[in-house]
C-alpha cells in the first residue's frame, strides 16, 4: 500500500499526434520534432531523464528553425519537467520561465501545460500545501492534463493525511472524459489516461471500496498494454492482485502476485517484487513450504519495514484470505 503513495512518471501533453485531414503539412522540421518529442516520452516512461532530456531540449532546437511556437512551450515545458527529475531546479526554471513568457505573450490556452508542471514541482520539492492552494478550475484544460493536476492534488491530500473524495471524484471525471475521446482519436497522451486510471483505482481501494477500485485498476491494465509500457503493468497487476484478495479470490490474487513479482523483477525494482513475493506466500500459509519461502525472503531482504511485516505474519494465527 505504502508504494502506492508516490506517483509514477506523468507525461506533459506534447500535441504530437498527427494532423487531422484537411490541415496543412507540416514542415520536415517539425515532424522531426515530433518524432524526438516522441522518443523524449518512451526514455522519461522508463526513467531514463538523461536520455529523455537530450531528445526533448532537440526537439525544442527544430522547433525554434521554424519558430513553431506551440512546439517551443511543450518542448520547453517537457525539458524543464525532465530537469525536475533529474534534480536541477535552476535549469528547470529557465526552462519553465521561457516558456511562461511565450504563454503570457502567444498562446494564453497553453497555461495549464504550465500550472501542470507548476504543481509537479511542488510536489517534488515536498510542498503539498502549496500544491492545494494552485486553483486548477480558472483553466481550461485537456482531459488529460487536467486529470494530472487533479492526480497531483489528490495525492497531496494524501501526505497530508486529509480527506480526498473531491479530488478523487474529479479525477474519476477526468479519466471518464480521457476513454470517451480515446474512443474517437489519439490522446495527445495516452499515459495520463492509464496513470489517473490506476490513482482512481487506489483512491477506492484506500477508502476499503473494492469493488469501485477493480474497474479503473482494470482499465489502467489495459491502456498500459496497449502501450507496453512494462512499469505501469506491472503496478496496475499488483493493484488488481491486493484488490482480488480483499473482494476474497485468492486464486486470482496468487497469480496477480507472482505475476507482478516477475515483472518487478525485470525492472530491477526489487523492494517492489520483494513485497509481491511477500504477499503471494503470505497467501499460501499454512500451505507446506510457504513458511520456508517467508523465511527464506526475511533473510535475504534488505527493507527492515518488510523484515518487520514478514516476523509479524510468521508470528501471528493464520488468518482467512483477504482479512
Amino acid at each position: 500500500m505504502k508504494r502506492h503513495l508516490f506517483p509514477l512518471l506523468l507525461i506533459l501533453a506534447t500535441g504530437c499526434s498527427s494532423l487531422p485531414e484537411g490541415q496543412p503539412r507540416s514542415s520536415e522540421s517539425v515532424r522531426i520534432a515530433r518524432d524526438e518529442m516522441l522518443k523524449g516520452i518512451r526514455f522519461d516512461v522508463r526513467g531514463e531523464n538523461q536520455v529523455a532530456v537530450r531528445h526533448f531540449e532537440t526537439a525544442y532546437g527544430l522547433f525554434t528553425q521554424v519558430d513553431d511556437l506551440k512546439g517551443k512551450i511543450r518542448s520547453s515545458l517537457a525539458v524543464a519537467r525532465q530537469y525536475l527529475l533529474l534534480k536541477d531546479p535552476e535549469r528547470a526554471e529557465t526552462w519553465m520561465t521561457n516558456a511562461g513568457n511565450l504563454v503570457s505573450v502567444y498562446h494564453p490556452e497553453l497555461a495549464s501545460g504550465l500550472l501542470l508542471i507548476r504543481t509537479e514541482q511542488l510536489f517534488l520539492a515536498g510542498n503539498p500545501d502549496s500544491v492545494l492552494k494552485l486553483e486548477p478550475k480558472n483553466i481550461k484544460a485537456s482531459p488529460e492534463i487536467t486529470g494530472q493536476i487533479w492526480a497531483y492534488r489528490l495525492l497531496s491530500r494524501d501526505r497530508l493525511r486529509q480527506d480526498f473524495e473531491d479530488e478523487r471524484d474529479e479525477l474519476e471525471s477526468a479519466v471518464e472524459d480521457m476513454a470517451d475521446l480515446a474512443e474517437d482519436q489519439p490522446l495527445d497522451d495516452p499515459y495520463a489516461l492509464s496513470y489517473c486510471a490506476y490513482l482512481t483505482g487506489w483512491a477506492y481501494y484506500a477508502t476499503a471500496e473494492y469493488k469501485k477500485a477493480l474497474p479503473f485498476y482494470e482499465l489502467a491494465y489495459q491502456e498500459d498494454q496497449k502501450l507496453e509500457n512494462l512499469r505501469g503493468l506491472a503496478d496496475d497487476v499488483l493493484g488488481i492482485a491486493q484488490t482480488h484478495e480483499k473482494l476474497g479470490k485468492p486464486d486470482l490474487a496468487l497469480s496477480g502476485y507472482f505475476r507482478a513479482s516477475e515483472m518487478f523483477r525485470q525492472l530491477s525494482r526489487v523492494s517492489d517484487a520483494e513485497d509481491a513475493e511477500f504477499r503471494y506466500h503470505r497467501l499460501r500459509l499454512p500451505e507446506a513450504g510457504a513458511r520456508e519461502k517467508l523465511e527464506s525472503l526475511f533473510r535475504s531482504s534488505q527493507s527492515e519495514n518488510l523484515k518487520f511485516e514478514i516476523r509479524q505474519t510468521l508470528d501471528s494465527p493464520a488468518q482467512d484470505p483477504g482479512k
